[in-house]
């Protein structure tokens, strides 16, 4: 995600690795992911790499709305997508 908003940085720079696809691979409890295709910040095809590189079981929400509005924006679509995940559990 670093290098995707400061590419002009040395990648040395970022000592950290923080390969979050790697690490969903690792997770093996029911996972909900929400996303919106709205989001200035993350891009969205951020949002479905790291759900598909997830193992199952998983589930994706879309959502709209802007990376801080979107709960305001998709809320009923966000309520009854989590609703529906926790009464899974």
């Amino acid at each position: 995600m670093a290098k995707l908003i400061y590419p002009f940085f040395p990648s040395w720079l970022f000592s950290v690795n923080l390969d979050a696809k790697v690490k969903v691979k690792s997770i093996s409890c029911r996972k909900l992911f929400m996303h919106s295709i709205d989001d200035e910040i993350i891009p969205y095809e951020l949002g479905r790499k790291l759900f598909n590189a997830a193992s199952d079981p998983k589930e994706f929400a879309q959502l709209r709305g802007g990376h801080n509005s979107c709960f305001y924006e998709s809320q009923n679509a966000w309520d009854k997508k989590v609703t529906e995940f926790l009464k899974g559990l």
